[in-house]
């Protein structure tokens, strides 16, 4: 038996221990179970059998270890447990369907070198239900141990341990375990064990009151934000006909612009088929339809209606195509592209779009940003055409061009350049353009609008801003509307704009860590808005309301609308998210 499978198999039932050592295994236990709220089925990963033994007697436990030899251990040792299975730490992919489990515990494994501590991340979320809890421990470089284990085993700090989760989780409060330091340790391991039981209890003491920077060991349990059952929803919604409070408009194929809502006595949306540009807001709500199904995720269930939808933008582009903005342009470039790799015979459409819009526009407005988005889909569905190459690099030195070097932002000649979804746009085109044709040169670029959103924009709550607050002239024009400053109101779609600017410049390869920003984003639309609120909960479509003003408020003048582009920013957000 090699060590690494020694290690795995002996791991989870170990020997009793001195005073410290069994100190530190209660502290943790009596943590991880305080963060369970009555759960039914629990995932219990690879943790000490003192752990799986003290979970509660009416949940139902599976349990996964990292090889058969300690999965087989852990059948003769341990009662109670429903099911056994096993899976490799490099690659722990947990051999479960989506939302089985609405609690999971793992205990010690996050130590080891040789466990995908993301990807496990990513397998947890994805098997527990919407709310469910992941109660899970992580040794610090405070740990005494760290002195001479730095290099056997992983110590994180908590904002490592926390972008570890993030984003496939919202963290918690979070339990700060104190131990001696390492010569201290050593000692007290020398001396009889009523000594010894001496230090252990002055360490619980310290527990008690530990601060985050002095903790050896951190345990949270984070919330599993359910993406997954969240993506179904929103496509769910978007696909379903007007009349039954849905997007989907069988009588032009196309999707029904945006959806009103009156608030009622007791605050409920009542919802109403609205006024809205199809040509602005359907190309977005197709593109987001279209990523979903090209990806990974992607069914066929939605098949028919999806063909109907392509019918109905193809007859678009084919019909108004020379008169169409690159706000639309650009999503049905990439919307058919995507769909052309998914098995739709669409690539032609995507050629026309791209055809008609490679000469039309200078990239002198911000949206042209979604002209190189787009493009760079049909990159993809083509296999690097050199018309399309060249067409990127082009529109990537373009944007380049435009760069404030004060501010880090890019400057258009419209006059809404620097909100923010303006920017997230060119973001997204920049990041494509960079990944599959213009090169990472560019990458500083992105990396400055990022930067000026993350200390500019991204609220504590995570909510992001339209734009900084207290501009004269934007406040003149809102009043003189009637309507509130911009920078009074917080969007839902702003938070989806920010996450697929974030997956699409990781994938480029920036080296801005975004996990916990990302994180914190999406879960303002879970919880941390000032309503403290799941803002899906409010609308009854099975997606985020639109807004919340910054003193909590759903009924903003000219607000109280859902629309179409925001629902497929949202579903590209959540495909991206939940292949983080």
């Amino acid at each position: 038996m090699d060590d690494r499978t020694r290690l795995l198999s002996e791991w989870v039932d170990q020997p009793p221990a001195g005073p410290l050592v069994q100190y530190l295994r209660d502290a943790e236990r009596r943590a991880v179970l305080e963060t369970l709220d009555s759960p039914t089925h629990v995932l219990d990963i690879a943790s000490e059998t003192g752990v799986t033994r003290a979970l509660p007697d009416d949940a139902a436990v599976t349990r996964v270890d990292f090889s058969p030899e300690a999965s087989a251990r852990e059948r003769e040792t341990l009662d109670g447990v429903e099911t056994f299975a096993s899976t490799t730490p490099e690659s722990p992919t947990l051999p479960f369907g989506r939302s089985r489990f609405d609690a999971a515990v793992c205990v010690g494994p996050l130590d080891w070198r040789f466990l995908d501590a993301d990807h496990l991340s990513r397998e947890v979320s994805r098997v527990l239900t919407r709310g469910g809890t992941f109660a899970v421990t992580a040794p610090t470089p405070e740990s005494p141990y760290h002195v001479g284990g730095r290099y056997e085993l992983t110590y994180r700090t908590p904002d490592e341990f926390e972008s570890v989760l993030a984003p496939h989780f919202h963290p918690n409060d979070q339990t700060y375990i104190y131990q001696p330091p390492e010569k201290v340790q050593w000692l007290a391991g020398t001396l009889p064990t009523g000594l010894e039981r001496r230090v252990a209890d002055y360490a619980q003491r310290r527990t008690e009151t530990c601060s985050r920077d002095r903790a050896s060991y951190v345990v949270t349990g984070a919330t599993a934000p359910g993406y997954r059952a969240r993506l179904d929803d929103a496509l769910d919604c978007l696909l379903r006909p007007v009349a039954e409070q849905g997007f989907f408009d069988p009588e032009t194929d196309r999707f029904h612009g945006r959806l009103d809502y009156s608030l009622t006595d007791t605050g409920a949306m009542r919802w109403r088929a609205g006024e809205g540009s199809r040509q602005r807001y359907g190309p977005l709500a197709l593109l987001g339809v279209a990523r979903w199904r090209q990806s990974p995720l992607g069914d066929d269930r939605y098949d028919d209606r999806i063909s109907r939808l392509a019918d109905g933008y193809e007859t678009l582009v084919e019909t108004e195509g020379d008169e169409l903005p690159s706000y639309a342009l650009g999503p049905l470039t990439g919307a058919f592209a995507l769909l052309s790799m998914a098995g739709f015979d669409t690539l032609s459409v995507a050629e026309d779009a791209f055809a008609r819009s490679r000469d039309r526009f200078a990239f002198d407005h911000s949206e042209d940003g979604l002209l190189l988005h787009g493009w760079s889909y049909l990159h993809d569905a083509t296999g690097d055409p050199v018309e399309v190459t060249t067409a990127l690099r082009e529109g990537a030195q373009a944007v380049a061009a435009r760069q404030d070097p004060e501010t880090g932002l890019f400057a258009f000649d419209n006059p809404t350049t620097d909100r923010h979804q303006n920017q997230m746009y060119v973001l997204w085109g920049l990041c494509r353009a960079i990944e599959v044709a213009a090169g990472d040169g560019y990458l500083e670029n992105a990396t400055a609008v990022l930067d000026y959103t993350l200390d500019a924009r991204l609220r504590e709550d995570g909510a992001l801003l339209w734009l900084e607050p207290g501009r004269i002239e934007e406040l003149s024009v809102a009043l003189g509307r009637g309507e509130y400053p911009q920078w009074k109101l917080l969007f839902a779609c702003h938070q989806s704009f920010f996450a697929i600017a974030a997956a699409h410049y990781r994938r480029a390869g920036g080296d801005r860590n975004l996990d916990k920003p990302v994180e914190r984003a999406m879960a303002w639309l879970h919880g941390t808005n000032d309503l403290g609120r799941d803002l899906t909960d409010l609308t009854g479509l099975g997606v985020p309301a639109r807004h919340l003003t910054t003193d909590g408020r759903l009924d903003a003048p000219r607000e109280q609308f859902k629309g179409a582009y925001e629902i497929g920013a949202y579903l590209f957000a959540l495909t991206e998210l939940t292949a983080w």
